[in-house]
């Protein structure tokens, strides 16, 4: 069918559904990230604690895992303990942070290198804290739709997140 000379697309539900999925996984996304950002970060609880084991043994795998550390520090953390360092972005900044050591671990560990021996030493794990923070705030503003609606081919979802993160 034809109306002013507008060829009907054959695959206009489709799109349309897709459409659809993306937009309401997008705003499902949103709401889960903010979840997991209002989730305050507690080492006593073990799915948390096995983040930080997940950390160390990508990070700093020569060594054994301590919960209580200098290295904590070393990785970028404000103290030998980094279960406060999260606050801000609680369970969120920790996930991301663990999904760019696990994902790229190469890179992950030639960055935390590069930030310790630079002579502008910068905190690795603040940073990507910082960093999660960043790209929550323009998941939230909606800078982020473009990408996700052209680059994720259903519903955008965390891993699509920690991907857009790493």
């Amino acid at each position: 069918m034809q109306i002013k000379r507008i060829k009907a697309a054959s695959n206009f539900a489709d799109a349309f559904g897709l459409a659809v999925a993306q937009i309401r996984g997008y705003q499902s996304l949103c709401e889960e990230c903010e979840h997991l950002r209002s989730t305050a970060f507690n080492a006593s609880d073990e799915r948390h604690l096995n983040i930080l084991r997940g950390l160390w043994k990508y990070l700093i795998p020569s060594e054994a895992f301590q919960l209580v550390s200098k290295r904590w520090a070393d990785i970028g953390f404000q103290g030998t303990c980094p279960d406060t360092d999260f606050r801000g972005m609680g369970l969120l900044g920790a996930l991301n942070l663990l999904y760019f050591a696990e994902s790229h671990t190469a890179l992950a560990r030639g960055i935390l290198s590069a930030s310790v021996l630079s002579t502008s030493s910068y905190p690795f794990a603040i940073v990507g804290i910082s960093l999660t923070d960043l790209l929550r705030k323009w998941l939230r503003d909606g800078e982020l739709k473009c990408h996700f609606y052209n680059y994720v081919r259903d519903a955008p979802t965390l891993n699509d997140f920690h991907f857009a993160y790493g």
